[in-house]
């Protein structure tokens, strides 16, 4: 999956020169399909600039101009690709204010959602999360943040509610509004040291800091006392300042935090080598083991490692589903019984490889033992 900025300003578009020019934030992905996160009033401009071709769909966080003003040019933009028609994701508020401010909108297909209901798009799900942005005396202008592939979207935010604050969790990259800059406040938006303080609560892998404003000074100075900042104040997760036609490759981001792991998965060796060979396509546990969950691990047996692994939250599968899917994760009920007894449930885990090693590496582990190895 890979991440353009196509904008990383705020409602007043930063003017400047490379990384000091920021336009209105927006953000395009290329994961399966193609898909833009708001339609900003430079539309036509990002799309040109970034060598986009394609969108097949949309999401919107808000009905700020900033973040709809391109809908114009977007209808445009369909009508000289002769397209008839693109889906819109958004509240049913956002699109009420759209269809009241715009002309010609019967090219844009309103798809409604909720906060906190999941949603698909071909195989893909999309999480959208209620956040505060604008002034508690406004009315009316409803903002989501927008979480797929464990990739949290947060581009306009003055406070996290409460029950929004599950979805921040365990994340690998997290892209927070950081609109001022350190000791400079507004209602609306968070400042780059609040921003901060949030990302290093939720701990992701990575930390992506957007909305930059006026109030920031030149981008390499603002990069470095962020750095410093960041330091100073323990934060562990990787830490980004975005600007304008940043691209941002997910797997190979997260393939660079992989060596800051000293966490081991240890299966048996016939077990192990068939996950690297792609024979194997889950992991089953007799229990449930959430310290290794949405983190980077390593896949070894006694002699080998295999490579680094992200593994998903489990499914907890009954005796039955365990034969039923027997095809996935290669092992028998009568293995099962003989070495975990006879369970009533066990515990199912899909994974991903972040670094799959060309070949195993042999490994020095006889001294360690247990599933999990939490200083390999």
């Amino acid at each position: 999956m890979q991440l353009k900025f196509l904008g990383t300003g705020p409602a007043e578009s930063v003017r400047g020169t490379k990384k000091n020019r920021r336009l209105n934030s927006s953000l395009f992905v290329n994961w399966k399909k193609d898909f833009l996160i708001d339609v900003t009033p430079h539309f036509s401009r990002q799309l040109i600039e970034n060598k986009i071709k394609n969108i097949d769909f949309i999401l919107l966080t808000h009905a700020h101009y900033d973040a709809v003003g391109g809908i114009p040019q977007l209808i445009e933009w369909l009508s000289e690709r002769d397209i008839q028609s693109i889906d819109v994701y958004c509240e049913a508020k956002t699109w009420q204010i759209i269809s009241s401010s715009y002309n010609n909108v019967s090219m844009l297909k309103p798809i409604l959602i909720k906060p906190y209901k999941e949603f698909v798009v071909g195989d893909m799900e999309f999480i959208p999360v209620r956040v505060i942005h604008t002034e508690p005396t406004q009315e009316g202008v409803p903002t989501l943040a927008y979480k797929f592939n464990n990739v949290l979207y947060s581009e306009d935010v003055s406070e996290i509610p409460k029950e929004s604050e599950k979805y921040f969790e365990n994340l690998d990259i997290l892209i927070i509004d950081a609109n001022t800059w350190f000791g400079k406040k507004i209602p609306t938006h968070l400042s780059v040291d609040k921003s901060l303080e949030i990302t290093k609560k939720f701990n992701p892998k990575c930390g992506v800091l957007i909305q930059a404003g006026n109030t920031y000074p030149d981008y390499e100075k603002a990069l470095s006392e962020i750095t410093s900042h960041w330091k100073k104040i323990g934060g562990k997760s990787d830490i980004k300042l975005a600007y304008d036609r940043m691209a941002l490759d997910v797997t190979k981001t997260l393939s660079l935090q992989m060596s800051k792991t000293n966490t081991a998965i240890q299966l048996r060796e016939r077990f192990a080598k068939w996950m690297w060979e792609g024979k194997k396509s889950t992991i089953i546990l007799p229990n449930e083991h959430k310290e290794i969950v949405d983190k980077a691990v390593y896949l070894v047996d006694k002699t080998n490692c295999y490579g680094v692994l992200r593994i998903h939250p489990p499914n907890k599968i009954s005796r039955k589903e365990f034969k039923k899917r027997e095809n996935l994760h290669l092992i028998s009920l009568q293995d099962a019984d003989k070495w975990w007894k006879k369970k009533n449930y066990y515990y199912e885990y899909s994974f991903e490889w972040i670094n799959r090693f060309e070949m195993p590496k042999l490994i020095n582990f006889e001294n360690k033992d247990g599933l999990v190895v939490n200083n390999f």
